[in-house]
């Protein structure tokens, strides 16, 4: 956190500002700040996994994957923005058996009763967002966060 960054409790997040190299030149500032915001926003939202996130949805990812950074002027902590931990949370079709791009009530019955093995992982394979043939709790949680934020990193922080 440099010395000219703004800082306030409603500020978001941070994206990197302060003397970024490029081209053999070195700038700072917002100006360095809003063009790498920009750029993340515009990869995740044209990877197939994101690309019908909503705009919320994107920056609950960006922001739940930020490098935490104390403002030492005034002891108020900042997600900084991590794009390469954004890209790794999971996309928000977790849940989703029917492919409606949302998860319902039934959906998350069908996941509980596959995670108990009471019901076959192909009744609805999208539950399995490793691919490792099981479906965890983390699993479920995501499909959660879905169902009530329609964001697979919702108000949990499951990511």
């Amino acid at each position: 956190m440099v010395c000219f960054s703004n800082s306030a409790f409603f500020l978001t997040f941070l994206g990197p500002g302060a003397f970024v190299n490029f081209a053999g030149l070195s700038f700072a500032g917002t100006s360095q700040a809003a063009p790498h915001v920009s750029g993340a926003v515009a990869a995740l939202r044209t990877q197939g996994r994101f690309r019908l996130d909503s705009a919320d949805c994107t920056i609950a990812r960006m922001v739940k994957t930020g490098d935490a950074i104390t403002d030492h002027r005034n002891g108020l902590r900042f997600p900084r923005l991590n794009l390469d931990a954004a890209t790794l949370t999971r996309p928000n079709s977790v849940g989703d058996c029917n492919g409606d791009w949302s998860v319902l009530t039934e959906e998350l019955e069908a996941g509980v009763a596959i995670a108990l093995g009471t019901l076959p992982l192909t009744a609805c394979p999208s539950f399995d967002a490793t691919g490792d043939g099981v479906v965890t709790t983390d699993e479920l949680l995501t499909g959660t966060n879905i169902a009530l934020t329609g964001c697979a990193v919702g108000a949990s922080g499951v990511t």
